[in-house]
């Protein structure tokens, strides 16, 4: 659970947005016998449910066949497009659901998926990518139907075994994803079809992407157990670099009376881009875990945080980020006999107010 850290004398003191916004979050956590979607409100950069239960809009149980165990691997990804959301299983069935948010409905819908074992799936432009267990293993879905995608890779390994730790899309044909395994990152050009690998400058582990992860301004930016980390992304010719990690401890709790850093297990961290200014960054960070072995709380704690990243123009024309302040901090619970695990924040829309 909470690790203490170093202790903050002053209070942690919250900012004004700059811009105003609005936003509706969804939440989906993995449990033992299902996945369980929240939907959290924040209008201005402040939540709404400070001290609150969460109540689960929905219970997603289409492709579980027998009880999970929290180290297993999600039974099912969920990728949000317009009012869709389609649950797609990590099991190769020939079938997912399609949940409208609009009309509250869910349906199974038959499709021709190949026989893939899906590790990571997320959109790209207006495409669903799947990636299985290697990095031939891609498959596209537009408009409901699966093919399966020929990758190249100079003096790449294609056929060895990967395990994705998380990813990030660089622009609407274009993505990045990390190998946990072997600390190395990778880019595909889904209109080429080929693979590179992204290098570190320096001599610190490459493949540190959390789950889904964003670029804005030429930096990504991915969850770590302190907060944020942001790396800058260099293209040098035919060649990718990761720059220097910028980090910000973000995640702190209020402990006997006084604001304390924590450090918080980064795969219960999920990140979410609310909004984009000129110099600013809004993101959303929420943790959830679940009680310590062998479980048998059932109210679990949920720290969710919006911050504001001042960021400044580089030389090379991209957004570094010089700085990352509260807009707010909140506490909430997830009533939950059992282990929760939160794979995906997701932001429904938002609007200028």
């Amino acid at each position: 659970m909470f690790l203490r850290d170093e202790e903050d004398k002053a209070d942690v003191v919250l900012v004004d947005c700059k811009f105003p916004v609005k936003a509706h979050l969804y939440v989906i956590a993995e449990t033992a016998y299902g996945s369980l979607i929240y939907q959290v409100s924040i209008s201005d950069g402040k939540f709404f449910c400070h001290d609150k239960v969460l109540e689960p809009q929905r219970n997603v149980n289409s492709f579980i066949t027998k009880k999970s165990r929290m180290d297993d691997p999600p039974s099912c990804h969920f990728v949000h497009q317009e009012q869709f959301f389609y649950v797609i299983s990590s099991a190769s069935l020939k079938r997912m659901d399609l949940i409208d948010v609009h009309h509250n409905t869910q349906r199974t819908i038959e499709t021709n998926r190949p026989k893939v074992f899906f590790t990571a799936v997320f959109l790209v432009g207006r495409l669903v990518i799947g990636i299985g267990h290697t990095l031939k293993d891609v498959c596209i879905m537009k408009k409901k139907r699966w093919k399966h995608l020929d990758t190249s890779g100079s003096s790449l390994d294609q056929t060895r075994k990967i395990e994705i730790s998380g990813w990030a899309v660089l622009n609407s044909d274009t993505f990045i994803v990390a190998d946990t395994k072997a600390y190395d990152c990778f880019i595909l050009n889904l209109t080429m079809g080929e693979w590179n690998v992204v290098k570190p400058r320096l001599p610190y582990r490459c493949g540190m992407l959390c789950g889904r992860s964003f670029c804005v301004g030429g930096f990504i930016y991915t969850p770590w157990k302190g907060g944020i980390i942001a790396f800058e992304l260099v293209e040098d010719g035919n060649f990718y670099y990761l720059g220097e990690p910028i980090l910000f401890g973000l995640w702190k709790k209020k402990i006997y009376g006084s604001w304390r850093r924590i450090s918080l297990d980064e795969k219960f961290n999920r990140i979410a881009l609310i909004s984009t200014d000129s110099d600013c960054i809004v993101f959303s960070m929420f943790h959830g875990a679940p009680s310590a072995p062998p479980f048998r709380g059932v109210k679990h704690d949920v720290l969710m945080t919006t911050v504001l990243v001042k960021t400044q123009t580089t030389g090379r024309g991209t957004k570094q980020p010089i700085s990352a302040e509260h807009i707010d901090l909140c506490t909430s619970f997830i009533e939950q006999e059992g282990w929760i695990n939160p794979t995906l924040l997701l932001r429904y829309k938002h609007a200028r107010a």
